[in-house]
């Protein structure tokens, strides 16, 4: 009788004429089985709906220009026209991360399509 019960709580999948009993109420292991399946197949069709969910995944992109050590004290002082002296200068690169990861190095210029914005040119990527 508990071998019936425990039947009734498993799911079977199919992936390469291997059966793979999956706990539907383990959403994990069902995605980790779901994403090995795309990574397993060379099917165009199979990798295009994770590559478009990858894109739509929003990013946090920063471009760091320098950096500065403050006290509290200075911190505290600070007011409307003050002033915050950076450790980089003008024509240095720019260090661009994406989720707090350094991924590229650049200059920052003035963007083409809008000339009141700034723009960054890659000029390396890491790797």
């Amino acid at each position: 009788m508990a071998t019936q019960a425990n039947e009734e709580h498993v799911a079977v999948a199919e992936a390469d004429d291997d059966n793979i009993r999956i706990d539907p109420d383990d959403a994990l292991e069902k995605a980790i089985h779901d994403l090995q399946d795309v990574v397993d197949k060379d099917n165009e069709a199979a990798t295009a709906g994770l590559s478009k969910t990858l894109r739509e995944i929003p990013l946090q992109v920063q471009a760091v220009i320098g950096r500065a050590e403050l006290s509290v004290a200075e911190l505290n002082r600070l007011e409307k026209g003050s002033t915050i002296a950076l450790d980089s200068r003008v024509g240095d690169p720019v260090d661009i991360f994406v989720n707090g990861v350094k991924v590229a190095t650049g200059q920052m210029q003035v963007s083409e399509e809008e000339p009141d914005r700034f723009a960054f040119k890659v000029t390396s990527v890491c790797a």
